[in-house]
């Protein structure tokens, strides 16, 4: 794993033989620079705290604090990527509701653990090109700034008018006129387009915000769709709904969000 991203773990859980069993797995990584450890959620409060880590193996059910309390103290932005760890596998939904990478059922094998930390790895990869994304997004912000001072009469549009989607070694760069819809996937979504579909780290409701309601509509908690591709919303059994793309493809309309929808396509989105 030489061209690995090095990382720091921090490992909480209030037994000792769970920390060590992680521990032996861990330390012999070329990649994995430090590993951590805290006892209880109170400790990993604090160590989360006072230094940074790029990947967390924290258990769900210990006493005083829970993993889950520890994310809710925190908050979900201010923990680095989780694997959640635990006996319990009632607590597997709500763990991926906390956006966690994955989800480690004791007492797991090797090869379980390989899945879960090759997925970290992946993520702290992911995390090293969004910040060369960002570099990206402050050139192009820069050059539209610089033509704005140059005259140009145009209002400048407050919603995206591109998107940059983060992959491996490269940047791709989606024009916003070239998305069909968007689908929810986790904690990220799916743009999907003619050519391809890619994987956004980002909120369903954050992009909707961003984009031109002239033009999109939510259709769906999961699901943002361009309207001029919609050729028919159909009616089906049982009063559920579905709009019906150029393309064939159907794509499901919630009941709440039905009359919405038929109103943005009679007035044309405005």
């Amino acid at each position: 794993m030489s061209d690995a991203p090095s990382l720091s773990v921090l490992i909480v859980d209030d037994e000792r033989y769970a920390r060590e069993r992680l521990m032996e797995l861990l330390t012999p990584r070329d990649e994995v620079e430090a590993v951590e450890q805290a006892r209880s959620g109170q400790e990993a409060i604090e160590a989360l705290r006072t230094s940074a880590y790029d990947l967390m193996f924290l258990d769900v059910q210990m006493p005083e604090r829970t993993g889950l309390e520890v994310i809710d103290t925190l908050g979900p932005s201010n923990v680095p990527p989780t694997i959640f760890v635990t006996a319990y596998d009632e607590y597997a939904l709500k763990a991926f509701e906390y956006a966690a990478l994955d989800y480690l059922l004791k007492p797991f094998e090797d090869d379980r653990f390989e899945e879960a930390y090759e997925r970290g790895l992946q993520m702290r990869t992911l995390q090293e090109a969004e910040v060369m994304a960002d570099r990206f997004r402050r050139l192009l912000d820069a050059s539209e700034e610089g033509v704005a001072e140059e005259g140009d009469e145009e209002e400048e549009d407050a919603y995206l008018q591109r998107i940059t989607i983060d992959l491996p070694g490269k940047v791709r760069v989606v024009p916003v006129e070239k998305i069909r819809f968007i689908t929810a996937e986790d904690a990220y979504v799916k743009i999907h387009t003619p050519d391809d579909a890619y994987l956004l780290r980002e909120r369903m409701h954050i992009l909707e915000d961003r984009l031109d309601p002239s033009v999109f509509a939510r259709i769906h908690r999961s699901t943002i769709v361009r309207l001029d591709l919609i050729e028919a919303v159909h009616h089906r059994s049982g009063g559920d709904y579905t709009a019906r793309l150029e393309t064939g493809e159907e794509l499901d309309v919630s009941r709440s969000r039905h009359e919405d929808l038929i109103g943005q396509l009679e007035t044309g989105g405005a």
